[in-house]
Parts: structure tokens; C-alpha cells; sequence
């Protein structure tokens, strides 16, 4: 039987060391021992099947599920609950009851904050310095990305969603900022300068799945061209 059971993550949060038998050896690691806890993440439980929210509330709630063909439950009540991260974008609504047994967070501005700075304050958590006396802080001390980067990142990025609103088409969010973020310090690590100037070259690149809408150019089209960029560029621009 331990041929054809491959734990997912639920097994292995609720149950690691029954789960242990059924991995494959590549699969257990070195250390064999219990982690301290599991973080499981569900990501975008919008797209599952309808039922799949439903389904869950049994499940969370008693810490534990069964398995076809194995005489024990996987998990129990003594087991250390996980950390459960869900994520939905909100194309479909969720389930009150199953809402209800969450705490929700929505990843929108506080009110009265500008979204332009809300967009700052979220980059700086991804890649401004981290203070030495943070606790548990990763070893990251010095700065990723200049403030003046996220500054002008979130500006153009405020600027391209007033422009996409005429097109009928998805505004550019937080996702979208934090992707230019990340480009431009993979591109260019460090380098201010040359991050200015490919900054609205890359906000160019974010629109390019939009394509053509009802014959009229996207904004991606209005930009510099950056077929070029998964190569760095020469130096001289």
C-alpha cells in the first residue's frame, strides 16, 4: 500500500511521522525528526472546486482526516494545530461559515493612506534594510533597493493604472509592483542609476499580456520596446 499513498501537506502538517513511511527517501530529509511546526499555505482557494472551502471546515476543525484503507485517523486533537495561510482573489465568493472560522485580511490601503505610499510601505518590507533589532529578523541589514526606487516604482505604477482604466482591462496591483521590484534588482543588484532607466522599460514588459484590445493599442505598446530584457544590457545603454 505504501506504493500508492503519497502524503500532500495536509498529511505531513497534521501527521509528519506517519507520513514518513509513505515518502519516498529523497523525500525525508536528513533530520527525520518532527519539525516545530508546518505553515500551510492554500493558495488561491477561488479556482478549486466549489465544494473544497466546505469540505476543509471538518477538517481544520478537528485537526484530522481519514485515508482510505488505513485503520487510523491522520492528526487527532492533541496534534499542534498548523499555521493555515489561504489566499483568494475574490473572482468567487467564499462560503459565510467557512469565512466565519477565519481571520480575513485584505490586502488594501488603511483608510486615509494614499495608495501610492501603502505601495512604498510594502516594498520596503521586501527589500529596505531590516533593523538589527528586530527579532527573529532575517540577516538581511543593509538596503535591497533604494527608497528612491520604490518611490518612483510606485508613482509609475499609480500613473500606468489610471492609463489601463480607459482599456477596460485588469489594473496593474500590488503583484505587479512587487514583480518590477524584483526585476530590477535581478537586472541590476544595487545599481540605482541603470534601475531608473530600465524602471519604465519594465512597466512596459507588465503590460504585454494585455496585447491588442478592440484594435486599439494597450499601454504596453506606448512604451520602449524591451525584447531585450532577460539580457542584461550593455552598459552604454
Amino acid at each position: 500500500m505504501k506504493r500508492y499513498w503519497r502524503p500532500g501537506v495536509l498529511w505531513k502538517a497534521f501527521g509528519w511521522e506517519s507520513a514518513q513511511d509513505f515518502l519516498a527517501d529523497a523525500e525525508r530529509g536528513i533530520d527525520p525528526a518532527a519539525p516545530v511546526g508546518h505553515v500551510v499555505l492554500i493558495d488561491e482557494i477561488n479556482k478549486a472546486d466549489s465544494d473544497l472551502p466546505n469540505s476543509l471546515l471538518e477538517v481544520l476543525a478537528q485537526r484530522s482526516f481519514r485515508v482510505e484503507s488505513l485503520p487510523h485517523p491522520i492528526g487527532g486533537p492533541n496534534v499542534q494545530s498548523p499555521l493555515i495561510v489561504i489566499t483568494t482573489d475574490e473572482e468567487r465568493e467564499l462560503p459565510a461559515a467557512f469565512l466565519r472560522r477565519r481571520i480575513v485580511l485584505t490586502q488594501q490601503p488603511d483608510p486615509g493612506m494614499r495608495y501610492r505610499d501603502w505601495l512604498v510601505q510594502r516594498g520596503a518590507a521586501h527589500f529596505a534594510e531590516l533593523p538589527a533589532e528586530l527579532p527573529n529578523a532575517s540577516p538581511r541589514r543593509a538596503e535591497l533597493t533604494a527608497p528612491v526606487i520604490l518611490e518612483q516604482a510606485a508613482e509609475q505604477l499609480v500613473s500606468d493604472r489610471q492609463q489601463v482604466s480607459s482599456l477596460n482591462l485588469p489594473p496593474p496591483d500590488l503583484a505587479e509592483y512587487l514583480d518590477r521590484l524584483y526585476a530590477l534588482h535581478e537586472l541590476f543588484p544595487g545599481e540605482t542609476g541603470a534601475q531608473q532607466q530600465w524602471l519604465g522599460r519594465l512597466s512596459a514588459y507588465g503590460y504585454l499580456k494585455h496585447g491588442v484590445v478592440a484594435g486599439q493599442a494597450s499601454v504596453s505598446q506606448t512604451r520602449a520596446p524591451v525584447a531585450g530584457l532577460a539580457e542584461r544590457p550593455a552598459e552604454n545603454g
